[in-house]
């Protein structure tokens, strides 16, 4: 379980969340759930080079999201209510 699971509230959103990667501060707000900028899109969830890098040290640590951080907010986002613009 990630950090930002143990202390961040999920929300489930009425709308998509519209995230473009290309305006700077879409990427600082809207990270994987350990703070990272750097995840990519997958079919059905998110992967996190950073996270896997640190899986390599810590077998606690998982790139593969399901949900997204918004920073902003402070609340966890699901995948599936994200739409990434790029």
């Amino acid at each position: 379980m990630s950090r930002a699971q143990r202390t961040t509230e999920r929300i489930e959103p009425d709308e998509p969340v519209v995230i473009d990667r290309r305006k700077g501060v879409d990427k600082w707000r809207y990270t994987c759930p350990n703070g990272h900028t750097s995840w990519d899109r997958t079919n059905s969830h998110l992967w996190c080079p950073a996270c896997a890098r640190a899986a390599d040290h810590d077998d606690d640590i998982d790139p593969e999201h399901y949900e997204l951080l918004d920073k902003s907010a402070e609340k966890l986002i699901p995948w599936d209510s994200v739409e990434v613009v790029s």
